[in-house]
């Protein structure tokens, strides 16, 4: 219950979410975002951009877990962005790596080839205007890999312990002060 709504420090009263200045934050303008970059202004939404921001602000570590595609990654790097931290967005890690074997025909059952792509692949996140662009050796694959397709091919290719093992690697390796 406590997480349905904050506690207002001015007459001490709690109050929905969809109440708090953290609400208000959250920009929602249809013509300049892609629809992967929208973060739908809800009570939830407002909550979860709250504590987020709150436990990165005092040091402590945060993950949002929950279904492809319901604003976990949009949400962080707001937050991220407004904190001025980096972020990793893993999931458009494996979503890149899975295009990139289905591109060159590597299956989900050739673990040698898997692991190879995972050390060698060039993978790319730029920062832009829309969002976060992804690209694989220099070719922008964003709307690939953000499509419904890529989503599904990325949960086939994510269960597989090789592949798992070489991006937790390269997830290491992209770690950078602030985030």
């Amino acid at each position: 219950l406590i997480f349905d709504y904050w506690l207002d420090t001015e007459n001490w009263a709690f109050e929905s979410w969809t109440e708090s200045p953290a609400y208000a934050q959250i920009v929602f303008n249809s013509k300049e975002a892609n629809m992967s970059d929208v973060t739908v202004p809800t009570g939830e939404s407002a909550s979860v951009s709250f504590w987020l921001e709150k436990l990165l602000r005092d040091h402590h570590c945060a993950m949002l877990a929950g279904p492809s595609g319901t604003g976990k990654g949009t949400i962080a790097g707001r937050v991220a962005d407004h904190l001025g931290w980096h972020t990793l967005d893993s999931g458009a890690l494996y979503r890149a790596i899975a295009y990139v074997a289905g591109e060159n025909g590597i299956t989900p059952d050739d673990t040698f080839e898997l692991e190879k792509l995972t050390r060698t692949t060039a993978v790319e996140f730029v920062h832009t205007a829309d969002g976060l662009n992804i690209s694989v050796d220099g070719r922008d694959i964003t709307d690939h890999v953000r499509s419904e397709a890529g989503g599904k091919r990325a949960s086939i290719y994510a269960k597989i312990p090789s592949v798992r093992q070489g991006l937790l690697a390269r997830q290491r390796q992209m770690r950078a002060a602030p985030g």
